[in-house]
């Protein structure tokens, strides 16, 4: 017999929503979050980390988020999210951080130490070397993205008028024109071949080691060809203002047709309608629903995968973790005074190298009758088992 439960559970909560066919489903989300000790065990720590009830921006930065909802009732991967710094590990200029889930995933990621650009006397774009660095933070303030502020000078924002409409903690840049649309908070985006604009432009340190920026394309041209450009690379969380993420949801920024294949299409990331326009009755894409780079939507995690994270923790060159292999049973309300029994996967895995922390989130979702009020959620019971 299992007891049921009823809210407020600070670490699990019932959740009312659709599956990817679009029937009406209840959703049961439960967390732990774990140290990992030197022989790469986890073990859950006494103080756990409630649930993210709502996606939090970073507080130096609002472009970033600090943590994605933990309340999606429906994911199509597993999240893999890691926080915190890539490290050298000696002297370097440049390295390559890497996420592997054995036999299963991998993603790398090209760190350099800062680097600026500037122009020959011929008018021709150079790249410095970069300087040599010892650690690099995970996020995409330092992958490529960003706001060209000299052609937002020069031509002046046409969105500037909903500054004064935006709420106070909001950041302006926020709904600048001239923002790349797959990442706002970056750097190393410049549209046009101005003189200002590329002796001011800082390169990132963050890239996708098969999609460099070169000194050819540095420019983009024009605010329109941004998905000729390269993605955003990473391992935080993505901002759901974000392309491709904005592009699952059924929008997309404005764009000229690509000359060539869209980067989240050759990865495998998005489907080749995800630069459809709306008006073409574009559906929503449930990938929406995850949050970590593209690159590490992960098939659904077990809970019992060995990782080896590379260059991304502060004391160890490889450091070696295995999930924890405990799998909680969850139950929704069946109604009529029942519990019904679902199948628990993995939404989301976040790793902290720097804190030796593993957070995993569960999701056990089943068919319901119809869509429930948050109202009636606060009264409808459902249990947890470890």
């Amino acid at each position: 017999m299992v007891d049921p439960q009823l809210p407020p559970d600070p670490l699990t909560r019932q959740v009312s929503g659709t599956d990817a066919e679009c029937r009406f489903i209840l959703a049961l989300i439960t967390r732990r979050t774990y140290h990992v000790d030197v022989r790469g065990h986890c073990q859950m720590l006494a103080e756990q980390s409630p649930l993210t009830i709502e996606v939090k921006a970073q507080e130096a930065n609002p472009h970033l988020i600090a943590a994605d909802t933990d309340l999606y009732p429906c994911k199509l991967f597993t999240d893999l999210v890691v926080q915190g710094h890539a490290y050298a590990h000696g002297p370097a200029t440049s390295f390559t951080a890497k996420v592997l889930v054995v036999g299963r995933h991998r993603h790398d990621v090209r760190v350099f130490g800062d680097r600026r650009c500037g122009l020959t006397s011929t008018g021709r774009v150079v790249f410095g070397e970069p300087a040599a660095v010892e650690r690099v933070p995970l996020t995409y303030a330092h992958a490529y993205g960003g706001v060209d502020h000299v052609a937002e000078a020069k031509y002046g924002d046409p969105l500037a008028a909903l500054i004064p409409y935006l709420d106070k903690s909001a950041d302006p840049s926020a709904c600048s024109a001239f923002a790349y649309p797959r990442n706002f908070a970056g750097r190393g985006w410049v549209i046009e071949p101005d003189p200002t604009a590329i002796d001011n432009v800082v390169l990132p340190n963050l890239e996708d080691p098969d999609d460099l920026l070169t000194p050819d394309r540095l420019i983009a041209g024009a605010q329109t060809r941004w998905p000729a450009m390269p993605m955003a690379w990473g391992t935080d969380w993505i901002s759901p203002g974000w392309f491709p993420r904005l592009g699952y949801f059924g929008f997309t920024p404005a764009h000229e047709p690509p000359s060539t294949t869209l980067p989240e299409v050759r990865y495998r990331m998005a489907g080749v309608d995800i630069l459809a326009n709306v008006s073409q009755e574009k559906k929503f894409n449930q990938r929406f629903t995850n949050g970590a780079h593209p690159g590490l939507h992960v098939p659904y995690l077990q809970g019992d995968e060995e990782l080896v994270l590379t260059n991304l923790h502060p004391k160890y060159r490889e450091w070696k973790l295995r999930l924890p292999g405990q799998r909680p049973r969850l139950w929704i309300d069946g109604r009529e005074g029942r519990l019904k029994e679902t199948k628990p996967q993995i939404s989301s895995v976040i790793i902290a190298p720097d804190r030796d922390q593993v957070t995993v989130v569960w999701c056990g979702a089943a068919q319901a009758l119809r869509t429930y009020l948050p109202q009636e959620l606060a009264h409808m019971p459902f249990a947890v088992r470890w």
